[in-house]
This record gives C-alpha cells, structure tokens and sequence, in this order.
C-alpha cells in the first residue's frame, strides 16, 4: 500500500535525523498514518540488528513478493494527555525508542522460527505518507481510465528537461513530479502534408502545441514515437516502439530508439495517488510483518484501522508485531478506554475524500450491511411532508474483528513479558477486557493463559536438561514456546472464527 520516505542512517547524528523525517510531519498539526498530503512516496530501508549509534537502516531494493518486509502502521499525532502519563518525556523520542525495541524483538522472534543462524535483515516500510497530494477533485478517489491526463505531444528535449536523471533503467516506472507553480508546455510540431495515396507533398504545416499539468505526482502510462511523415488526425498519424510501465524509464527509451532532441513523442500520464488508491491493501499485504506503533490515539484514526483490519484478515494475526509496551504499562486504561470506545465512522481522518472511499472500501470487504432510516421528514407544501432518506451502515461486525484481535494481541505480548508471579494470571486487564466487550469465545480462550505455572514448568525442564551458565536462556526459550503454543492451540482458532464472521463469503478464504 501505499508508503514512505526514508534514508539511510549510518551514524548517531543520522539517527536523529531519520527520526524527525519519519515521526514527524513539518507544518501539520493533525494528520493520520495513511493520509498526509504533499510528501514523497515510498523509500524501503533494511534494519539490521546492533543499537541505534551503529545505525540500523539503509536503502534496500523494491519491494517484492516474497522476501521479508515489514510495515510499520502508527498515528502522527500526539495522544491526548501524553503528558499526564509521560510527565516531560518527549513523544519523537518515546515512540522513536519503541519503535527500535519492536524490531529488536521481532529480529529475535524470527531468528527462533528459523532455528538460529544469524540475525535475519529485512525491509522495513514507514508510513511516512501512504498517499501523494491530490492533482484535481477526481483524483482524490481510485480512478481506472489509462490515461488521467493527455495523452500529450512533447518534444525530446523538452521531456529531458523535465525528467529525473536518476531513473533507474529498466527496473521502475518513470515518475514525473510537477512543482507547485505547475508546468505549461509550448512547442511548434511541423506536420509533413500528404495527398490522397499518402505520398508526402513537401509542403509542412505547423501546429502550436498547447497544454498544462497542475502540481502533483504522476507517472508514465506510455510514450510513442511520432512520425513527421504523416498528417496528424488519429487516423493517419503513426506511431512506433511505444514504452509501457515496467519496461524501463523513458530517458533510456528515447536512446534505444535512437532519438533526437527534436524527435516528438506522443505521452499518457497518471495520477500515482490514483495508482496508489487502487493497489494500497495490495501493496501491504505484500508484507511479511506488520508493526503498528499502537498509541491510544492509534485506534481513533480511520487509515491505521483500515491497515489493522486488512493486515489481520488478509496475512494473519500472526504476522502482527506490536509496538506498544513502553505505552501500555503506564496509560493501560487509556487503551482499554480506545477500544472500548473504537468506532469505524467516528474514526478521523485528515483528507475527507479519503474518508469517503475508505469507508467504501471497508464496506465492499467486510459484512457491514446497509440501510435507509427516515432521521425527519420535510415539509414540500401546506399539509405534504416528504420522509428524508439517509443511508446507514453498520459496521459492528468490523469493529468487532478488530477489537477481537487487538485484544488477542496485547494479550499475547502481556503473556511474553509477564511478571509470572503467583495470582498474576489476568495479564494487564485484556482478560477482562474481553469478557466486558462480550468477546466470550475469546474469554475463554484467554483465561488459559497461565504464566506462573508456565514459568515453573519451564523453570524445571531447563534445570534438569542444560548446564548452569545458560540456564536463565533454557528458561526463558521454554517459557516462550509456551506462550506460543497457547496462542496457536486456543486463540488462532477463535480469530479465525471472528475473521469468518467479519468478512464478505467471497472473501473469507482461509489465512496461509
């Protein structure tokens, strides 16, 4: 889906700086995960293990299916009342040192699920901004025509004026950023006129070509090349050796073929926020992890929700990673108080046309049903009133799911770091939480956790099986493998059942 900006960061000083670009937005006071307007998409790093001095991320290739890729979801904003929780902490600097401590851990949970070795590196996506600034008031929705703009005439050196000169050949799509004052086109194309065989007469007609793009991000839908031979109407002209999306950039193209400065070319153009509006849950459940940066704000915000609710039901619960312990401990009843209180249309959202198709999106996939209801009725003439009709849909089964599984999953990652003391066993409240918000299938299941007698068990199989130095690691590896064992024997199953009741039939196919 849709993703960020990042950089590489090989010393302290660069850290610092990547967190500013990827924790904060310069000039915005509210904005969501998926929703800012105006920045640059998406730039993948690689984290590699070691602390934040060495530098953990650099630019790594593309995002592909299949390689270890993770996502990282959060909410822009600070959280009401951080500073009632935090005192003076600052939030960069709190969410900054979740955030590495989330990949820490997640660093550590594969290295286990591939039986040691060294520390696996992988992608990692920021939403840094899920969707570039929109171009006019119908690019604000997911569009399907092939060319949203032009197609357009250009010449050569025209086109390299404007063109990026670090294109990578044969690999991406050429993209086109337009700046804020816009860019008019002027050129004179001298049309070769023909008789009625099509032999030219040597006589040239010039054509004034005219034409404007507004700001905004676009990319290359495809480029041909124009013949000066033939006459110009659609009939006649001719074209040759066009370029399409994913055979290379056109700078490369406009080479190969062999053309001049004064060649014409013949362009269509694309909104990338239109691309990116169609294929973002495509692009994210691409991913192999998701991580969500979980404030109490994270579930009050519509674009987060809608990544939590297509992650968990397209890859898998399983897949999710928290980020969110340094938050709960000391703001738990905040969390308890979000999810309590989790809404789909209360939900912000910074760009309301997003809001608008998002919701759409939600509907189409998940069994929320629709309805009209009558709120008053209007009054057309004297003793004539006429019902008003507005369309209502219920989303409950959706925030159902969600709420399901995010109790499922700060439950499990209470479970991994329990104080495992006698009479601790409903781990920071989710166990009850459950049973408030009448989950009662995974109440049931949650009750099972049992961490001190876990810990015991775990505590005396190590004593018996491994030599005292590595005692306190036979411990803890044993007593994670029982958490995990909880999770997929009682709680997968139950997710799986709410993961069911959630989605349309056409798209509840079981999770890999």
């Amino acid at each position: 889906m849709s993703h960020a900006r990042g950089h590489a960061a090989r010393s302290a000083s660069h850290v610092t700086r990547l967190k500013e670009l990827l924790w904060t937005v310069p000039g915005v006071t509210s904005t969501d995960g998926g929703a800012e307007q105006g920045l640059d998409a998406a730039d993948p790093l690689i984290w590699k293990a070691g602390p934040p001095s060495e530098g953990q991320v650099a630019l790594a290739p593309r995002l592909e299916a299949g390689g270890k890729s993770v996502h990282v979801s959060h909410a822009w904003d600070e959280p009401a009342s951080w500073s009632k929780w935090f005192g003076a902490q600052a939030y960069v600097e709190v969410k900054q040192l979740q955030v590495t401590e989330a990949m820490r851990g997640l660093a550590q949970w594969m290295k286990l699920q591939s039986e040691g070795g060294d520390d696996p590196p992988f992608r990692v996506w920021v939403d840094h901004s899920c969707l570039p600034q929109a171009i006019k008031d119908s690019d604000q929705v997911p569009v399907s025509s092939d060319h949203d703009f032009g197609p357009f005439k250009i010449q050569v050196k025209a086109l390299k004026a404007i063109l990026p000169t670090s294109q990578d050949a044969g690999r991406f799509y050429s993209m086109l950023t337009i700046p804020a004052e816009g860019f008019q086109y002027n050129g004179v194309l001298q049309n070769v006129q023909s008789d009625d065989p099509g032999q030219a007469t040597g006589e040239d007609e010039a054509e004034l070509v005219e034409w404007s793009l507004l700001p905004g991000q676009y990319f290359f839908t495809a480029a041909q090349r124009l013949s000066h031979a033939d006459g110009d109407s659609p009939d006649s002209i001719r074209v040759s050796d066009h370029v399409r999306p994913g055979q290379g950039d056109l700078l490369c193209w406009c080479t190969d073929q062999a053309l001049d400065d004064e060649a014409w070319i013949r362009i269509g153009l694309a909104s990338v926020r239109g691309a990116c509006s169609v294929l973002f849950d495509s692009m994210l459940t691409l991913h192999s992890y998701l991580v969500p940066v979980v404030t109490w704000n994270y579930f009050g915000r519509l674009w987060p929700l809608v990544e939590w609710a297509i992650f968990c039901s397209r890859v898998g619960v399983d897949k999710v990673h928290l980020a969110a312990d340094f938050f709960t401990k000391p703001a738990l009843v905040e969390f308890h108080r979000a999810l309590s209180s989790l809404s789909i249309e209360g939900a912000e959202c910074h760009n309301p046309s997003d809001r608008r198709w998002l919701l759409s999106f939600l509907e189409r996939e998940f069994t929320c049903t629709s309805k009209y209801v009558t709120p008053c009725f209007q009054k057309v003439t004297k003793g004539v009133l006429m019902a008003v009709k507005e369309r209502t849909v219920d989303f409950e089964p959706l925030e159902r799911y969600i709420r399901a599984t995010a109790v499922a999953i700060f439950a499990r990652q209470a479970a991994r770091t329990a104080s495992r003391r006698l009479k601790c066993d409903d781990e920071s409240g989710w166990i009850g939480l459950a049973d408030s918000l009448g989950l009662s299938e995974l109440h049931g299941a949650l009750k099972r956790c049992k961490c001190w007698e876990w810990h015991q068990v775990a505590q005396s199989d190590a004593g018996v099986s491994q030599p005292e130095g590595s005692l306190a690691a036979a411990v803890e590896l044993a007593y994670q493998a029982r958490v995990e064992a909880w999770w997929a024997d009682f709680i997968l199953p139950v997710l799986e059942d709410e993961r069911r009741r959630a989605l349309r039939p056409a798209t509840a196919m079981a999770v890999c």
